[in-house]
């Protein structure tokens, strides 16, 4: 069986449960807590000295009962010392009980047993002082590291990490849409994941006297038509407020649209406070906060307001 590993980080020994076989049930004495960030590890304070595995032994046999099934109808004792020895029934004929040599056949008698031992097993460990706590990372994280640090995974959330425009995209799409259905009544959008592509517009009220004329044909009889114009007042007016294309896509307005691009970190709580930082600027994009009517033109402009980051 390979060694247990033991990491060292801020005062706390981390120990790696083996996938397979004996388990380490006791560290320096006492039962380890399982930790967080990963679950195929245990945790103590200080450092490790001891690890052992402790499991129950075989019960002993503490006496030889005459079967029930024998009581009152042979002429055996009752019971036998747990030293007695049984029988082989296959490789000798014998009797059903010898008194002088304190040995019976197997098949008069039944075992009754004690309470089992525990054994104890020391079980060979090595530190490894990487100063980190085991982590999981998602499998979405692209860790890049040297290449002589890929057989400590339980490490590699300490190093710099990436994560691809695809799942940034995705992440950023689920956020978008989930602000769209919460408010149906102010946005709607058109979304193409496939593609990498997601444009939400915004009902925008307006607030001013915005008034136009419209001109439409009008059926007079039922062969003649005429051209009139009406006046038409508009009390809103959908916008275009976000144009997301993944990198890579071709898809989108070229002037306008926003790019979702793949994100790196230092580590990967940088990577995820870098992410989320990221998808919540776009999400803001969507804040009622971001636009305004022009009051100058009387809603004919809408003003975009800058979103601080």
């Amino acid at each position: 069986m390979d060694k247990i590993i033991v990491l060292k980080h801020s005062g706390m020994s981390y120990i790696q449960a083996p996938t397979y076989g004996p388990q380490p049930s006791l560290v320096n004495g006492e039962i380890p807590q399982a930790c967080l960030g990963n679950e195929n590890w245990r945790m103590v304070a200080g450092d490790v000295v001891r690890i052992v595995n402790v499991r129950k032994g075989s019960p002993p046999v503490v006496r030889w009962l005459l079967a029930d099934k024998y009581d009152g109808i042979v002429d055996l004792p009752s019971e036998l010392p747990a030293g007695a020895t049984p029988y082989d029934r296959d490789a000798c004929d014998c009797k059903p009980y010898d008194a002088e040599e304190c040995r019976f056949d197997p098949g008069f008698y039944r075992a009754e047993y004690g309470d089992a031992p525990e054994v104890v097993t020391p079980m060979e460990f090595e530190v490894f002082d990487v100063s980190c706590e085991p982590f999981d990372l998602p499998p979405w994280v692209k860790p890049d590291f040297p290449h002589s640090l890929k057989e400590y995974p339980w490490a590699w959330h300490k190093f710099p990490c990436s994560v691809t425009a695809a799942h940034v995209f995705g992440e950023a799409l689920e956020r978008v849409t989930g602000i769209v259905n919460k408010t149906p009544h102010l946005f709607f959008s058109q979304h193409y994941p496939s593609i990498g592509h997601v444009v939400v517009s915004e009902n925008i009220a307006v607030p001013f006297e915005s008034k136009y004329t419209q001109r439409y044909d009008a059926k007079i009889g039922r062969k003649k038509t005429e051209t009139r114009t009406r006046v038409v007042e508009e009390r809103n007016r959908a916008v275009v407020v976000l144009d997301l294309s993944m990198e890579g896509s071709i898809y989108g307005d070229l002037n306008t649209r926003v790019i979702v691009h793949g994100v790196q970190g230092e580590n990967f709580e940088n990577l995820v406070a870098k992410k989320d930082a990221y998808i919540e600027r776009i999400a803001a994009m969507l804040s009622p906060e971001a636009r305004e009517v022009c009051p100058c033109c009387k809603g004919i402009g809408i003003i975009k307001r800058e979103i601080p980051s």
